[in-house]
């Protein structure tokens, strides 16, 4: 098994790990919008957070649903386990409607890149959106 791809288990077992223990729906009332599927990213930590490049050319590509929150009006951040940002990207598929945004975030290796370690480190990767979100729901979809 090449270290790229015991590289993508490990991060698909640990983000699977971080998505059983995700906390719910975020937003300002107790009742979660039933049309969307936000909720809060890690903001604090003692360890950094890698910003993983977006590339349409990815090896071993893996669909995850890591948490996301709004940055500023068009940008949603999306948080979780990776690889080494020299070795992993992150390839986005979107769907934006009126009343609806809708991503396919997936982790993979960068051709080419080589051996890397098979660690997980915390990643983030940010999705610009074409108009400002406002009230259009958001749906993660695997």
């Amino acid at each position: 098994m090449t270290r790229l791809l015991r590289s993508a288990l490990l991060a698909g077992a640990v983000a699977a790990a971080c998505a059983c223990s995700a906390p719910g729906s975020a937003g300002g009332s107790d009742t979660p919008d039933p049309r969307s599927t936000r909720t809060t990213a890690p903001t604090s930590g003692s360890a950094p957070v890698q910003q993983l490049a977006l590339r349409p050319d990815l090896d071993a590509a893996y669909a995850v649903t890591w948490p996301w929150r709004l940055v500023g009006d068009a940008t949603l951040e999306f948080r979780g386990p990776a690889g080494p940002a020299a070795c992993t990207a992150a390839r986005v598929t979107l769907d934006e409607g009126s009343s609806q945004v809708t991503v396919r975030l997936e982790i993979g290796g960068i051709p080419g890149a080589g051996e890397c370690a098979a660690i997980a480190e915390a990643s983030r990767v940010e999705v610009p959106l074409s108009d400002p979100l406002g009230n259009r729901a958001v749906r993660v979809r695997p």
